[in-house]
C-alpha cells in the first residue's frame, strides 16, 4: 500500500458467528436511495465530536436525505452538489458500511474523510491519494481504523481521489476555541461554516461539587 498503518476492517464475507452479538451485519435503508450521477465532494465523518460539530456548524437545519434502519448512519445533500455521510455507531462493521455507501464514493470527484483522535500531540495530520497535501503527513505509529480506514482503502483500490484528515481534539468538551482548527479545515475544504461552535452544556460538566 502507498500509506502507512491502516487497520483494514472486516468485510461482509467475514461476518459470521465469531463477531460479538452486538455487532450489526445486515443493513437496510429506511427509504430506497436514488444514487446521484455525480457528486462534487463527498465528506465522511465517523466520530461523535465530528458529528456534533457538523450538525451545529455545517448542516444546521438540513434534514438527512437517506438513513439506515439498523444504525445512525445518515446521508445529507448540501449546497453545490456536495454530500455528507455521518456515522458514529461502533456496532456496525465498517466494511459493510463502505459497501453500502460505495455508489456515492464511486460517483464522487473527491472523497474527504474526517476523523478525530486524542492520541496526537496537536494539530491535524493527513493521508492523501491523488490529492494535494495541505497538512503534515500522518506517519506511523499513528493508526487509522474503522470506517475511515475502510473508505480510504477502498478509494485507493478503485483509484479514487481521496484525502483523510485526522484531527486532534483533547478530552475537554468542545467549545468555540478548541473547534477552531477543525472549522478552519472545513472552510479550506470548501464547505460553508454557518456559525461557530458553542459549548454544549451537559450534566457531566455543569455540576459543581464542593
Amino acid at each position: 500500500m502507498v500509506f502507512g498503518e491502516i487497520i483494514e476492517p472486516s468485510t461482509r464475507a467475514l461476518c459470521n458467528d465469531e463477531y460479538d452479538d452486538g455487532e450489526i451485519c445486515d443493513l437496510s435503508w429506511k427509504v430506497t436511495p436514488c444514487t446521484p450521477t455525480t457528486v462534487k465532494k463527498l465528506f465522511i465523518t465517523d466520530t461523535t465530536p465530528l458529528l456534533s460539530v457538523f450538525k451545529v456548524c455545517i448542516l444546521s437545519d438540513v434534514k438527512p436525505k437517506y438513513e439506515l434502519n439498523e444504525t445512525n448512519l445518515k446521508i445529507y445533500e448540501i449546497c453545490d452538489n456536495n454530500y455528507v455521510i455521518a456515522s458514529d455507531d461502533p456496532k456496525t462493521i465498517s466494511g459493510n458500511i463502505t459497501e453500502i455507501i460505495a455508489p456515492w464514493i464511486k460517483c464522487a470527484a473527491e472523497v474527504i474523510i474526517l476523523t478525530t483522535a486524542s492520541d496526537l500531540p496537536s494539530g491535524i495530520k493527513q493521508l492523501s491519494y491523488k490529492m494535494r497535501s495541505i497538512h503534515p503527513k500522518l506517519d506511523v505509529p499513528n493508526l487509522v481504523t474503522g470506517i475511515s480506514a475502510s473508505v480510504f482503502s477502498y478509494c485507493v483500490h478503485i483509484n479514487k481521489n481521496c484525502s483523510l484528515f485526522k484531527v486532534f481534539l483533547d478530552e475537554a468538551p468542545l467549545d468555540s476555541i478548541n473547534t477552531v482548527p477543525l472549522l478552519n479545515l472545513i472552510k479550506t475544504l470548501g464547505l460553508n461554516v454557518l456559525k461557530m461552535y458553542k459549548f454544549q452544556e451537559t450534566s457531566c460538566y455543569s455540576n459543581l461539587y464542593i
